[in-house]
């Protein structure tokens, strides 16, 4: 606790201060897309919970912009501080585990088979689907350095709120975990736990 605590208060903006310092960024933006390259990608329409992840975390609308070294800025769903987005989500279904492309609008696959027992150990849950939720310091901590790693679970909480609300709304019974085992939940993703690391899992039923 007195860690976090130290982590706080280092962190923390001054009063009447500002993060804004753009003499701070370090080299390019971070791009707030991964590249799947060519890998098998599914319709948005396959499942409910690809539905719920496009309605909530989608993107909404793209523009150019002057700042942040120019070039498109993909407008999501959901609040992110800076737009940096730094929130990745996968789809661990009886067939596979997918990751969401927003930028694509599609499902990749990343792995066969079914995903969800690996999920379900790791939380101590049980769902017909779950919806696991990462996050990339990198493309935070470009700006915002060490308070990024700060932002990178504001912007999950805007995220999981999104999600939450359209979840319920279509019946899909979700629940929300925040409590696993890291290790192991990072494995069943096949993320490293240090330059991508699991944020928290929501499970659904009824989402196929």
């Amino acid at each position: 606790m007195s860690a976090a605590l130290d982590f706080h208060r280092a962190t923390n903006v001054p009063a009447h201060g500002t993060d804004e310092d753009e003499g701070r960024f370090v080299g390019d933006r971070p791009s707030p897309f991964k590249d799947y390259g060519d890998a098998q990608r599914l319709p948005l329409e396959s499942s409910a919970a690809a539905r719920l992840l496009q309605d909530g975390a989608g993107i909404v609308r793209s523009q150019e912009r002057r700042d942040y070294g120019g070039g498109t800025i993909h407008w999501r769903a959901y609040s992110s501080a800076g737009a940096l987005y730094p929130v990745e989500a996968y789809v661990a279904a009886p067939d596979g585990l997918y990751a969401f492309d927003a930028l694509g609008a599609a499902l990749v696959r990343v792995r066969d088979g079914d995903s969800r027992s690996a999920v379900g150990k790791a939380t101590g849950a049980e769902a017909e689907t779950f919806v696991v939720i990462t996050g990339i310091h990198a493309r935070t901590g470009w700006k915002y350095l060490e308070r990024g790693y700060r932002h990178v679970w504001w912007d999950a909480g805007t995220m999981l709120a999104n999600l939450l609300a359209l979840a319920a709304a279509q019946n899909l019974r979700p629940r929300l975990y925040n409590g696993f085992v890291d290790r192991e939940l990072n494995d069943a993703l096949g993320v490293d736990g240090v330059r991508e690391f699991a944020l928290a899992v929501l499970a659904l039923d009824g989402s196929s």
